[in-house]
């Protein structure tokens, strides 16, 4: 039986080169997907000393095209894709009113088209293979959570936890043998929290607001941690998959705003 096949895009860095680097290690054909060539190849030389056929592709997970190129290119190989994680992302910050339109228009054709990119050329093949696959796609808690300063990212990634919800239940409705997962992560020690957190905001009101949720006191976990989480919660079909459980109650308190009608309320103290 030849070995599963995992397809990992955003697989250069951060927690997409951790999920990489661990199905590697179980003895997985992995393919790395990202933008950047050159930390792509420092990724394949890394993760190969954890064992297991590595496969590298330049993919620009906001073209269509790019995307599509990489399914055909991967199923021509393999055959087959066992795991499908849509994880690339950026972190676009800013107060709403002074983004400009590009900005948006780039978080959403990165965090959102992305992912449904991935599921437009990677379903259709999987739901045709012999064997049973899974989709993990990559939100945050910005998929449940909003927060001042991120409303490109929040929007993007709540865009991201519908279109999960809704393929979940079109999945379940024709009985495939495709799961799907919502990956959540809470505050993860990758270079795209440390790029956010550097970057200049002209605005007075932006860096108070920055100063602001700086200041709070969040431990984050490392990538290896995080996929660690992912696959176990891959093995066992779990949809949701939380990195960090104390933000559960923050949850609740959303849900019970909601079904009170009061007005959302942000809450800092982390």
């Amino acid at each position: 039986m030849s070995p599963r096949v995992a397809v990992i895009t955003g697989a250069a860095s951060g927690i997409g080169r951790a999920i990489a680097q661990r199905c590697a290690g179980q003895g997985m054909t992995v393919v790395l997907a990202d933008i950047n060539a050159a930390r792509l190849a420092d990724a394949e030389s890394f993760i190969g000393r954890a064992g297991g056929d590595l496969y590298s592709r330049v993919t620009d997970v906001s073209c269509a095209d790019s995307v599509e190129a990489l399914a055909q290119d991967v199923f021509a190989r393999y055959g087959q894709v066992n795991l499908l994680c849509n994880n690339a992302g950026v972190l676009q910050t800013g107060v709403c009113w002074e983004e400009p339109a590009p900005s948006w228009r780039r978080a959403m054709d990165i965090n959102f088209m992305g992912v449904l990119h991935g599921v437009s050329s990677f379903v259709p093949r999987m739901l045709e293979q012999a064997q049973p696959a899974h989709i993990v796609n990559t939100g945050s808690l910005g998929a449940l959570l909003a927060a001042p300063l991120m409303g490109p990212y929040t929007v993007s990634k709540m865009a991201v936890r519908g279109l999960t919800e809704t393929l979940h239940y079109e999945l379940r409705s024709i009985g495939a043998s495709v799961g799907v997962s919502l990956l959540c992560p809470g505050p993860i020690e990758t270079s795209m929290a440390a790029s956010a957190a550097g970057r200049e905001h002209p605005s007075p009101t932006a860096r108070a607001l920055m100063t602001e949720l700086m200041s709070e006191d969040i431990v984050p976990m490392s990538p290896e941690d995080c996929a660690e989480i992912v696959l176990e919660a891959v093995a066992e079909g779990r949809f949701w998959i939380f990195t960090h459980p104390e933000f559960k109650r923050y949850y609740l308190a959303l849900a019970d705003e909601l079904v009170a009608e009061r007005n959302p309320q942000y809450r800092t103290a982390w």
